[in-house]
Order: C-alpha cells, then sequence, then structure tokens
C-alpha cells in the first residue's frame, strides 16, 4: 500500500506544479513564468555538485553528464508549458489586433 500512496502523491505534486506553471505562464509578464524552470534548473546544477567524486575522472564526468539530463527534464517539460502558453496568449493579441482593425 505504502508505493501506492507515494504515486498518488508524485500525481498530485505534479498537477499541481503543472498548473502553477500554466497560471504563471499565463500572466502578462513573461518572467514569472520562468520562476519554475529556473529553480528546476537551479536544482539540476544541485544534483551535479552531489555527484560523488570517484578515483576514475572519465566515469565521474560521465555520471555528472547523465545526472544533468535527466535532472533537466523537469526544467524541459517546464519550458514546453511556458512555450505553449506564451505562442496562444500571443496568437490571441494578435488575433484581437486584427479584429480591432477590422471594426476601424
Amino acid at each position: 500500500m505504502f508505493p501506492v500512496r507515494n504515486i498518488i502523491a508524485l500525481a498530485v505534486t505534479l498537477a499541481v506544479l503543472g498548473a502553477a506553471q500554466y497560471f504563471l505562464s499565463g500572466m502578462n509578464s513573461r518572467w514569472p513564468g520562468l520562476i519554475l524552470p529556473g529553480c528546476s534548473f537551479a536544482l539540476s546544477l544541485i544534483w551535479i555538485l552531489n555527484v560523488a567524486a570517484t578515483e576514475d575522472l572519465a566515469a565521474a564526468i560521465l555520471t555528472m553528464v547523465f545526472t544533468f539530463v535527466l535532472a533537466s527534464i523537469p526544467t524541459l517539460l517546464l519550458l514546453a508549458v511556458y512555450g505553449a502558453v506564451r505562442r496562444r496568449m500571443g496568437r490571441r493579441r494578435e488575433l484581437d489586433r486584427m479584429n480591432i482593425e477590422d471594426l476601424g
């Protein structure tokens, strides 16, 4: 039963973060929508610093690269939400501008 609670908690957390990103991306200023991706990117950099050093430099670098790639997935997803919302807002703004020109 314990893993089910973890999965539900993870799903709820992801839904809340997705809704927050959607809300922040839809604001008039573009900067609030970049808060969550920025935090996610900072966390991915922190994860790299937590990689244990080994005697083999190549293995340590490879581990750091894989850690960074995996930790950057949430950043990319949040940026995708940001881009989709901002693109839709731009299209809507352009459509409103065209409608105003048609009236005048």
